[in-house]
């Protein structure tokens, strides 16, 4: 929440990195990697999040965290913030998009979460809007993610007789890949607890 300069946020990281690179080397194959939390970026009214500077920081944290979670796999990074920083500065990043996963903590309203489908499928009609909504219920990640996913589907075909059949397909597709994300969640926790107890 504090002010802080470009260079002085990039000396910090190094000491970061530093740090997670010594732990990885000094780890077995039973430690699980660091959970690193980014509480409140974005909160308060001063604006300097959106400022040229504030904005330069960002993308220097951003392509940090992508490179020590995805490139090097040395810790987990949880960004917390209020709803503008997650949908307008995470989600809509080029950066970040395909690497970051969006938890809301307590799921949209019905309302909320027709604005949503709205603002990715502007097009949408009440019907799709209530599809949408009864299959993933008002997880912010889902709705947002299938209602992007058919937007750009339907742009590309243009082809309006088939909507209806090209918007089942989508839905029903990403509701199999939640479902499958989930399943190995599950999968991947009872084998480590596996792991664990033979200890």
């Amino acid at each position: 929440k504090e002010r802080f300069s470009e260079r002085d946020l990039t000396q910090a990281l190094r000491v970061i990195t530093q740090a997670l690179k010594r732990n990885a080397a000094s780890s077995t194959k039973y430690n699980r990697l660091p959970i690193i939390v980014v509480d409140g970026i974005g909160e308060g009214e001063s604006g300097w999040i959106n400022s040229p500077e504030g904005e330069r920081c960002l993308q220097t944290m951003l392509s940090w965290c992508i490179y020590v979670t995805k490139e090097r796999q040395l810790a987990h990074i949880i960004y917390t913030g209020n709803e503008k920083f997650v949908h307008n500065i995470m989600d809509q990043n080029r950066l970040t998009r395909g690497h970051i996963k969006i938890v809301g903590l307590g799921d949209l309203s019905r309302q909320e979460a027709s604005k949503l489908v709205l603002q990715e499928l502007p097009d949408a009609t009440d019907d799709e809007i209530e599809k949408i909504i009864n299959t993933f219920g008002g997880f912010i990640h889902d709705i947002k993610a299938v209602s992007r996913d058919i937007h750009d589907i339907l742009s590309q075909e243009k082809n309006e007789k088939k909507r209806s059949e090209t918007f089942d397909r989508v839905v029903s597709s990403r509701f199999r890949q939640q479902v499958e994300r989930v399943r190995a969640a599950f999968a991947k926790g009872r084998n480590e607890d596996d792991v664990l107890e033979d200890d």
